[in-house]
């Protein structure tokens, strides 16, 4: 459902900001302004240091569907009529300014029908997280929606990272299995991402000495209890195929002490999402205190 979510929501996101109607938006004037193409294509800001060579820098949102499940001959899907359905969405950084156009896009993506079967859905209500509570998001004019910060507390003495969707690591050029998932490989990917979040959607880069945090890492272990390989696929109507977007779910522990300097980190990921296909709702993990 990510998939359907995210593809909606670009469909119909570009036609409600978009006034040139071009077809490209690199051809654009106002690509750096817009809040499709920030929100959905990224470019890489003029005199930028990051990813020149790169297309796009990291979208500044993370989508986070329930699922429903289609029968693959095309029948209605495995849903209860009347079922509230629950979608969330995180914006990073400066994106929150563009909050009431991706309510209005995903709003008339569920009014026009998503999946293969094309359910549709209505708007009930939005809930925003504020100081850790939700509370309903009232009619009338936006109000400045809250920042939800990370607070850097202390890790329990043992942590469980339970990973709810499938995380997508890449290394040379392949998603690394569940046999190869390790701390170090699971926080550079983590590190990459949250600096290059903060660099173009924060208010300003990280300072920090990532070698030494990596080479750190290395020395840190956790013991993986059920981790599994999930194969998933999504379709795609401009390519016309299913992609992959094969990766690991279960759950891992690792001491409290020993994860201690990175857990600032670790804790930013469970917001932001790990790995490949975050946005589509991706590398999703929640943290438990775990017994030791």
């Amino acid at each position: 459902m990510g998939s359907a979510w995210r593809g909606a929501l670009g469909r119909l996101l570009r036609r409600a900001a978009c006034i040139t109607r071009l077809e490209r938006c690199d051809a654009c004037l106002l690509r750096y302004e817009c809040p499709y193409a920030y929100v959905f294509e990224t470019p890489p800001p003029p005199g930028s240091s990051k990813m020149r060579k790169y297309p796009a820098a990291p979208h500044p949102f993370v989508l986070e569907p329930a699922e429903w499940f289609e029968p693959e001959d095309g029948a209605r899907p495995v849903r209860p009529e009347g079922q509230i359905y629950d979608l969330g969405l995180v914006l990073l950084g400066r994106a929150v300014r563009h909050a009431p156009y991706l309510m209005w896009a995903l709003s008339e993506a569920a009014r026009d029908g998503l999946g293969g079967a094309r359910v549709r859905l209505a708007l009930q209500a939005v809930h925003i997280l504020e100081d850790g509570r939700w509370r309903p998001l009232e009619a009338g004019p936006m109000p400045p929606l809250p920042a939800s910060g990370v607070p850097p507390s202390a890790p329990p003495r043992r942590v469980r990272l339970r990973f709810l969707t499938p995380l997508r690591l890449v290394h040379d050029g392949r998603v690394l299995r569940e046999h190869e998932l390790s701390f170090s490989a699971f926080f550079r990917s983590l590190l990459r991402r949250a600096s290059l979040v903060h660099y173009f959607h924060g208010a300003r880069e990280l300072d920090l000495d990532f070698r030494a945090l990596v080479e750190a890492s290395e020395e840190v272990s956790w013991e993986p209890e059920r981790l599994a390989w999930v194969e998933l696929w999504r379709r795609s109507s401009r390519q016309r195929r299913r992609i992959p977007l094969h990766g690991i779910v279960g759950s891992v522990c690792v001491e409290g002490p020993a994860v201690a300097p990175f857990w600032p980190f670790v804790v930013l990921g469970s917001v932001i999402h790990a790995g490949r296909a975050a946005t589509m709702g991706l590398g999703r993990y929640v943290l438990e205190e775990a017994a030791p």
